[in-house]
């Protein structure tokens, strides 16, 4: 049992080196770390991300590896050029539902594809369904559990800073 919880860890820290890429990210833009030291951090993380990715549990091809380059790129663009994507209602509408849509696509989206695909419907009628349907439910767990859940964490973080003025708690 001990074998399959390492196992089950050394596969998910690969990705959770991504992750904290994110984290790196969102410190540098909240002025938590100096630019220089996030950047560093952002290519430190990258470069074990990417030995981890090639080298790692699961040896992953390298050429799978420019896609998670590519899309970090495309973060840090999107981060340093901000003024290129104001909101809109679509953009705003994906960001609020991203996490629930995150957490829901994949396991929910490979079984409802691998039904419809079953059953005989076409794929891109299954692809259609699935997508509508993963949006749907996203937007269902965005509004009756993530949004409450983030109210009522800001609330109790208000009462904290009442209670204890000398600690520092962000809600943001």
């Amino acid at each position: 049992m001990a074998v399959i919880k390492t196992s089950a860890f050394l596969y998910s820290v690969v990705y959770l080196v991504f992750m904290f890429i994110g984290v790196a990210v969102h410190y540098t833009h909240k002025k938590l770390i100096r630019s220089d030291a996030g950047y560093l951090l952002i290519g430190t993380l990258f470069m074990l991300f990417s030995y981890l990715w090639v080298n790692g549990l699961e040896k992953s091809h390298l050429s799978l590896l420019f896609n998670y380059g590519a899309a970090l790129i495309v973060f840090l663009f999107a981060y340093t050029f901000p003024h290129f994507f104001k909101g809109n209602k679509i953009f705003n509408f994906m960001a609020d539902i991203s996490y629930p849509l995150y957490v829901v696509h994949g396991m929910f989206g490979y079984v409802a594809l691998r039904v419809l695909l079953e059953r005989g419907v076409k794929a891109w009628v299954s692809l259609i369904i699935v997508t509508a349907s993963a949006i749907a439910v996203s937007w269902i767990i965005h509004i009756l559990i993530e949004s409450p859940s983030q109210r009522l964490g800001k609330k109790f973080a208000m009462i904290m800073r009442a209670r204890q003025p000398n600690v520092i708690v962000s809600a943001s």
